[in-house]
């Protein structure tokens, strides 16, 4: 399934399921997504704040990608 930029902006989620999704630049501003599993998803480009990412489960590689969004600079 793929979810192309598409916005869960302010949307609240209970028991969902997103095993193997493409979600390339989601909006999840404002969604309530804490415990949610996104490891087999691809979510590059996930569109959020570091309150939005509160509680998701993530990948070491995912989160690594997600730095950008927390302001993060990471350098070898």
């Amino acid at each position: 399934m793929t979810f192309n930029s598409v916005s869960f902006e302010n949307s609240k989620f209970s028991k969902v399921d997103f095993t193997t999704v493409n979600m390339r630049h989601v909006d999840i501003s404002k969604a309530m997504v804490k415990g949610i599993d996104f490891t087999s998803s691809d979510i590059e480009g996930l569109i959020g704040d570091i309150r939005d990412l509160h509680g998701i489960i993530v990948t070491p590689m995912q989160a690594l990608s997600l730095s950008r969004i927390l302001g993060i600079v990471i350098k070898e």
